[in-house]
């Protein structure tokens, strides 16, 4: 789910989800033809040279042949044509579609050419829009996102297969996060955000959160009551398991300090004579099942000392006066 194919625009219309996706989402694939790249705005291309957040996606012709062969199909269905006519509201760039497509259109009077594609209705292009993107989502294995209203009300609506519940988790994530920003998002520039994002040490503790509230989410998905991130973020429950593991045997932390994954012949025979000397039955088996164990404990609670301090980043965000 941290990974996002959204459409039906080259850049993401709501801005506060755009702030909300550089403090979360690991990745979003617009779909962007490369003879569009130059048409970016200044704030999408501060985006994609200092932070990973937007990596475009650039349709082939298969993409675009399978999606034109769909439309068409579609549009022969659910066609009463009259109110689509001429209404060359938005541009689809021809790497998008087949030339069959164009032709189609051509001849039922749905379009004009332009430079570089077509100019259709709006209706159709979201209607078009949609169906690439199910195209590509099945073929990457994405799923969908989209923030136009515009598209979602439209009598051309293409019904395609969407996680529902992906897109509630995502909502809920979204009002979480929310909730540690300082103020009212609308009031902190995007510069902010995307200042922070490009932030290395940021960018570990993000990860690290990520990961963490993934876990949360799976394990709270049926309680209704509202999550307290920064409590269910404490390291308790892992030192506790740590120092436990440390306690079960001490003559195998003993010997075990060393670095286990790179032992020598030579370590390894001096590890079994210290076993055999403690007469506790101790293998080189069992020293790396206790070493294994420390340092997953220890990586656990560095991955949630990392997400309280995503946390306290977000809380640092400052509002325009």
């Amino acid at each position: 789910m941290n990974k996002l194919l959204y459409y039906p625009h080259f850049e993401i219309q709501d801005e506060n989800f755009l702030k909300f996706a550089l403090l979360y989402v690991d990745e979003i694939r617009p779909i962007i033809p490369q003879t569009a790249m130059n048409t970016l705005s200044d704030t999408m291309n501060m985006m994609m040279n200092n932070t990973e957040l937007i990596n475009p996606y650039k349709p082939d012709y298969k993409d675009g042949d399978l999606a034109s062969i769909i439309a068409i199909e579609y549009l022969e269905k659910s066609r009463d044509k009259k109110n689509l006519k001429n209404k060359n509201a938005c541009k689809l760039y021809r790497e998008k579609y087949s030339y069959r497509f164009e032709q189609y259109c051509l001849e039922n009077n749905l379009c004009k050419t332009c430079d570089n594609g077509i100019m259709l209705s709006e209706d159709i292009a979201y209607t078009y829009m949609s169906i690439l993107a199910d195209v590509i989502s099945k073929e990457t294995e994405t799923d969908m996102i989209t923030d136009s209203e515009k598209y979602c009300a439209s009598d051309l609506k293409y019904k395609y297969d969407v996680s529902k519940e992906n897109m509630e988790k995502m909502k809920r994530v979204q009002k979480e996060i929310e909730f540690y920003v300082p103020s009212d998002m609308n009031k902190i520039p995007i510069k902010e955000f995307i200042n922070l994002r490009s932030n290395c040490s940021f960018e570990k503790a993000r990860k690290n959160f990520v990961n963490e509230f993934n876990i949360i989410l799976n394990l709270y998905d049926k309680n209704l009551e509202k999550v307290d991130l920064y409590n269910l973020m404490e390291c308790k429950k892992e030192i506790t398991g740590l120092v436990e593991k440390l306690c079960a045997s001490g003559a195998a932390i003993t010997v075990g300090v060393q670095l286990i994954n790179n032992i020598s012949r030579a370590e390894r025979e001096i590890i079994n004579f210290w076993g055999d000397v403690g007469n506790i039955c101790l293998n080189l088996d069992t020293l790396k099942q206790n070493y294994h164990a420390v340092r997953e404990y220890a990586d656990r609670i560095e991955q949630k000392k990392q997400a309280r301090r995503y946390l306290t980043k977000i809380r640092q965000l400052q509002a325009e006066i």
